[in-house]
């Protein structure tokens, strides 16, 4: 079985001493094949114009973790960096386009990186 698992830095694993939590369930996991596509700073914007690529054709489950990024606070904005509506939309749109790849999609909340 193969799993994707995309984001932002907490999937890269940026300030972890073992590589973050997705490096540590592919360790853990061997008879699976784990790639990981996590990409510091990104927002579900930046995923969107990203995640059709990372599915494969033998993807069976794809993991989404994203949206610190698109909560912080852009004073030059006076808003969040993504509105609240606009991420739930990126969201959706993202688990739509994992579900036409035919694979099952995961959305996980915003965890520590290790």
């Amino acid at each position: 079985m193969n799993i994707v698992i995309t984001g932002d830095s907490f999937v890269e694993g940026v300030g972890g001493s073992s590589g973050g939590w997705a490096q540590m369930l592919a360790d853990r996991t061997k008879e699976l094949a784990v790639s990981i596509f996590g990409i510091g700073g990104q927002t579900s914007q930046d995923l969107m114009k990203r995640i059709t690529g990372e599915i494969g054709s033998e993807t069976a489950v794809v993991i989404i973790s994203i949206g610190v990024n698109d909560s912080r606070i852009r004073p030059s904005l006076r808003r969040n960096e993504v509105p609240i509506d606009q991420f739930e939309d990126n969201v959706e749109k993202a688990i739509c386009a994992v579900l036409e790849h035919g694979a099952s999609c995961l959305v996980v909340g915003l965890k520590t990186v290790d």
